[in-house]
């Protein structure tokens, strides 16, 4: 009985992580995608058999904006999962791998930033397949 207790709480607070992190960075995207220097592009893949979505592919591109949360969110997590990520003084790219049993969500980051300055561009993709 007590190894069953554990096992939910360990699952239970694993899951939690998981939205948590998505939610940070699906925040971010909420937030700056009605931002007036920032394009956001949304696209929705159907099943054309049940019209039901198969895939949801969401770009946001950020220009001259105050980028440092989002690449700070993005190294956050992509040190706690399989990742690449590589950051240098001028630009920094990644991409992670989030996988529940109703969805993968693969979230990328190109970024360029301006040197002595939290300013620059960035190009964040996430794609969502549902199951």
């Amino acid at each position: 009985m007590m190894r069953r207790l554990i096992f939910v709480f360990v699952a239970l607070l694993g899951f939690t992580l998981t939205a948590r992190a998505q939610c940070s960075i699906d925040r971010l995207v909420d937030e700056y995608s009605s931002v007036g220097r920032s394009k956001f592009t949304s696209a929705v893949e159907r099943d054309p058999r049940t019209r039901k979505v198969s895939k949801v592919v969401n770009v946001l591109e950020l220009n001259q904006t105050n980028i440092h949360e989002f690449v700070s969110a993005f190294e956050a997590e992509a040190r706690r999962r399989k990742s690449y990520f590589r950051r240098t003084k001028t630009d920094c790219s990644g991409t992670f791998h989030i996988e529940t049993a109703r969805q993968h969500r693969i979230y990328s980051i190109d970024a360029e930033l301006y040197p002595s300055s939290s300013y620059g561009t960035m190009t964040l993709t996430i794609i969502v397949k549902y199951k």
